[in-house]
């Protein structure tokens, strides 16, 4: 589409584009006129911001529309009533999928320990260090490695209670995680290098259940 809106030659010759598309449907292939008599109007350099917007309108409306209305019944069969017209898109997308925006220090500061683990510990002093060390896109991994989620709930990280639970001693193994229970399971590594690079391994290369 960008190609063809920054064409600066005869768009008509260059593409040989009409406002008709093709596309698979159930294994078949489908043609739809973008508008009435569609296969006979060519697109040209003065018409192809209406051939674009068009495109788009069916990729994202049109072509999804009955997948929508399931989507939607379903929506608000759930999230109904007049409670949800007091909201606009914006208000609703931060109550059902939390907030962007990763406040790690405050979640430092309410994570629990359990079997053996405590602040003061030298693991997870380290672990803290190299937490600080990542980058907000890779916090947003270590989020979701622990919890099935890269977003904080909309109260905060009060409604998210995060465990770190010792798994034994210092070994090869990689850090786990239980993302029902919000649970880390994190080895005794004897150095801040060695949960460095099994930590990182785990988070970038775990695949498994996500709610985001």
């Amino acid at each position: 589409m960008q190609e063809l809106l920054n064409c600066e030659d005869d768009v008509e010759d260059v593409f040989c584009q009409t406002f008709q598309i093709s596309h698979t449907s159930m294994g078949e292939t489908v043609t739809i006129d973008l508008k009435p008599m569609g296969s006979e109007i060519p697109v040209t350099n003065k018409n192809r911001g209406e051939y674009v917007d068009l495109y788009v309108k069916f990729l994202l409306v049109d072509a999804i529309q009955r997948q929508f209305q399931a989507f939607a019944k379903g929506f608000h069969s759930v999230c109904g009533g007049r409670a949800l017209g007091l909201f606009h898109s914006v208000e609703t997308q931060l109550l059902v999928c939390g907030r962007k925006e990763l406040d790690f220090a405050t979640l430092e500061e309410s994570v629990t320990y359990e079997d053996g683990y405590h602040r003061e510990h030298k693991t997870i002093k380290n672990f803290w260090t190299v937490v600080r060390e990542m980058t907000n896109e890779q916090k947003k991994q270590l989020l979701h490695f622990i919890t099935g989620s890269a977003r904080v709930p909309l109260r905060g990280w009060s409604s998210l209670p995060i465990v770190i639970q010792k798994n034994g001693a210092d070994s090869a193994q990689l850090p786990t995680a239980m993302t029902c229970f919000n649970r880390l399971l994190l080895p005794d590594y004897a150095t801040v290098e060695r949960l460095r690079q099994r930590l990182f391994l785990a988070v970038q290369f775990s695949k498994g259940f996500g709610l985001t």
